[in-house]
């Protein structure tokens, strides 16, 4: 669930005024049932471009934040996505698992069925380079040797950039920014 958008004006029935080359700071409340791991992005884009993503950094307490720079002028849009990451999940608890020298062989298989979806959406995205390493990766956690190696940056990495977003959720509505030139901040341009 996403709420508590900030900045806001009457719940977002107004847009918020900037200038050009303005930084926006936008924090949301993102959380869920349960002890998924939630991923958060900031969505933002200027007028008639396209929706821009920005990883948001965890403030503590399920609250996010982010930000980006308004660079041109008319009315800009933002607002907050987020998730539950079954990959980065399963790789906390794996930390855990490996620390405790528990058996992690019904993990690593569960590693590799959550490889084989990234595979899928790699291909889908015309990623063949990191579909043909994530295939490998699956290969190598379904063989059970590779208990430390499926904690790789490599892979994690790759496994980013190819989310499962089946369970995405965003605030309610986009948010308006309306960004006028430098010269607004002056009462004399009135």
């Amino acid at each position: 669930m996403v709420e508590g958008v900030t900045p806001l004006v009457d719940g977002g029935r107004f847009p918020i005024k900037r200038v050009v080359g303005d930084r926006v700071v936008v924090e949301a409340d993102a959380f869920a049932d349960g002890h998924d791991v939630v991923i958060a992005v900031l969505r933002h884009r200027a007028p008639s471009g396209p929706w821009i993503e920005v990883p948001m950094e965890p403030l503590g307490n399920d609250r996010w934040r982010a930000s980006f720079v308004v660079d041109e002028i008319g009315r800009h849009e933002y607002t907050v996505a987020a998730w539950t990451d079954a990959w980065v999940t399963w790789r906390t608890d794996l930390v855990k698992r490996l620390d405790a020298g528990q058996d992690v062989t019904v993990d690593l298989r569960i590693g590799a069925n959550l490889i084989d979806k990234a595979v899928r959406r790699a291909a889908v995205a015309s990623a063949t380079e990191d579909a043909e390493d994530l295939e490998r990766w699956a290969a190598r956690l379904r063989e059970g040797s590779a208990a430390r190696a499926a904690l790789d940056d490599d892979l994690d990495a790759r496994m980013r950039r190819h989310p499962d977003r089946d369970h995405i959720t965003a605030f309610e509505h986009a948010l308006g920014i309306t960004v006028d030139p430098i010269h607004a901040r002056f009462s004399a341009w009135y």
